[in-house]
């Protein structure tokens, strides 16, 4: 009886680690397949998000929100990557559709690698065997850092990536649209009087993926191609340091940690069905004349115009900015646009920031919420 039982919890023992070892067998990779990506344009095992573009066939993600998605069967994904900057360059990873982690390939704030420093960093591991979806978007904007990706590779095989969403929203503005300083928590001069001798201050406060612009979209089924910097101005002078001198540039930003150089996009790849304008807010607090800021924003939206085509909707949204005046021109901005003929709406955010800080990610929601209920209702989306 002893040795039927010690036979038969020995029979038990080998059927589970057979089931187990069945479990994790992974099938071979199908002829075709690849186990790695290198080609970053024009893939069907990969999309891109945002203004990306291809120095010496790398794929440089540089402007907030900008990044990728892939499909593959497996349990990691890595990626080679170089990167630079005055700032910790973070990301957001999302597995099969929920943010799963924010990493930081760069840990140490003034790291400065030239592009052709590469090295490997995994985006996520120990997944369970199987088909996954991974996401991988830019936290923070390109005068912060700014990277480029040679290689992805998995432990399995890529498949083919997602379908694509068709609709795709350009976001033209300043601190207010790329999040800055959205996770801080309390006003910005407490937390610099908490952080005497900074080397950078506000690093790693700042998630464009929560800011208005991303959830604008996330809430539309869209694309965000957000082009912003903090600090930004409409115009000044030939500086590179606003809209009017850069809004068709490869990135927004006066800083070119990699030594890629600012070039003119392919405008024509972006085709947006609509276009948000937020900004003037630093051209008014640098005491330039409100009808000056107006004159401005009118030839920016006039240029976007000339670029991607008069039936192209305008939305001139102020307001999370706090400032009362700019809120007034944009209304007139956007009434002179209609009376020309244009498709142009007004949006006051009824969402403000709090005083001496910019909008937290709560006042993000709110703005993100109204953006798109408003979008929605003008375009029937």
């Amino acid at each position: 009886m002893k040795k039927k039982f010690l036979s038969l919890i020995l029979g038990l023992i080998l059927a589970l680690s057979l089931t187990a070892c069945s479990a994790e067998q992974r099938e071979p990779v199908p002829q075709g397949a690849t186990t790695e990506i290198t080609t970053f344009s024009d893939t069907a095992t990969l999309n891109t998000f945002g203004r990306t573009f291809y120095p010496e066939g790398r794929l440089a993600l540089y402007n907030t929100a900008t990044g990728f998605e892939v499909t593959f069967r497996g349990t990691s994904l890595t990626m080679s990557y170089g990167a630079g900057g005055i700032r910790t360059l973070q990301l957001a990873v999302f597995v099969d559709g929920a943010r799963a982690s924010t990493i930081s390939p760069t840990n140490t704030v003034s790291s400065r690698k030239p592009m052709y420093s590469e090295q490997d960093f995994v985006i996520c591991s120990g997944l369970k065997y199987g088909t996954h979806t991974v996401k991988v978007l830019k936290m923070t904007e390109a005068y912060a850092n700014q990277m480029t990706i040679s290689k992805i590779t998995c432990d399995g095989y890529f498949l083919d990536a997602p379908a694509k969403l068709t609709k795709l929203i350009s976001f033209y503005g300043d601190s207010l649209t790329v999040g800055c300083n959205n996770l801080l928590v309390g006003t910005e001069s407490d937390w610099i009087a908490a952080h005497p001798g900074a080397g950078s201050p506000f690093d790693s406060l700042e998630d464009g993926t929560l800011a208005y612009p991303v959830i604008t979209c996330n809430k539309l089924g869209a694309v965000a191609d957000v082009h912003a910097r903090s600090g930004i101005k409409v115009y000044n002078g030939e500086s590179s340091l606003c809209q009017l001198n850069i809004y068709n540039k490869n990135f927004c930003g006066e800083k070119d940690f990699l030594k890629i150089g600012t070039v003119d996009y392919d405008m024509d790849s972006l085709s947006p069905d609509a276009i948000v304008i937020n900004i003037g807010a630093n051209d008014w607090s640098g005491s330039t004349p409100l009808a000056e800021i107006k004159a401005k924003v009118i030839e920016l939206a006039e240029k976007l115009i000339e670029v991607h085509g008069a039936e192209t909707p305008l939305f001139f949204a102020e307001g999370c900015g706090n400032v009362r005046a700019m809120i007034d021109i944009y209304e007139e901005i956007a009434t002179e646009f209609t009376q020309r003929g244009y498709t142009a709406y007004h949006l006051n955010f009824t969402q403000r920031k709090e005083a001496g800080s910019h909008p937290k990610v709560a006042d993000h929601e709110l703005c993100g919420e109204e953006l798109s209920s408003f979008i929605k209702s003008k375009l029937g989306w």
